[in-house]
């Protein structure tokens, strides 16, 4: 009975030593059998079929609105903030400088358009860098007027936020907050 368990238990081991023996010749057969060449990786550059290619950089932030798409590329070396008309592709004006100035920006989020009622639209662009949200009388934009009509600025306590949108009344704000994914601000970003 002693010399039976003995037999199964070597029965046992032999199967085993084979298994592993097995596994071992497996893993170093499919291991010769990788090429020792470089892989490349390789990749397609998808090539758009527009016109606006040869005048755009890297948009950071898009917006589409009163068939314009607007667009800020903060790396294209020339205005910031763009605006083209979607039916005929045609630039309709552009403006805004990189800089610290009371006219400039050092960075663009954000753009949303806020109807004031009585067919006055503003423009606003949110720079969360200084804090500070810039609005502009769109007609005034169309008509050649690059001035803003205002800044509202956020006080220096509030964490970094990243955009900005206008409500119907106030504002909501997405960033880096303590608690909460959002933030609601007054008419005046308090």
């Amino acid at each position: 009975n002693g010399r039976n368990k003995k037999n199964t238990n070597d029965k046992i081991m032999i199967r085993i030593k084979k298994q592993t023996l097995m596994s071992i010749g497996l893993v170093v057969l499919l291991c010769s059998c990788i090429s020792s060449k470089e892989v490349k990786d390789e990749y397609v550059s998808l090539v758009p079929v527009d016109s606006l290619r040869s005048v755009v950089g890297i948009p950071t932030t898009m917006k589409l609105f009163d068939d314009k798409l607007f667009l800020v590329d903060m790396f294209n070396g020339e205005s910031l903030i763009s605006a083209y008309d979607i039916k005929t592709k045609a630039k309709v004006f552009s403006f805004g400088e990189k800089g610290n100035g009371p006219e400039e920006f050092l960075q663009i989020t954000s753009l949303d358009f806020s109807d004031k009622g009585n067919g006055q639209i503003e423009m606003l662009a949110f720079d969360p860098v200084r804090k500070q949200c810039s609005i502009y009388n769109y007609q005034h934009l169309l008509n050649g007027n690059r001035n803003k009509e205002k800044s509202l600025n956020i006080a220096a306590s509030v964490p970094y936020l990243y955009e900005l949108y206008k409500l119907n009344k106030g504002y909501i704000a997405t960033g880096r907050l303590e608690k909460d994914k959002y933030v609601l601000f007054s008419d005046s970003l308090e």
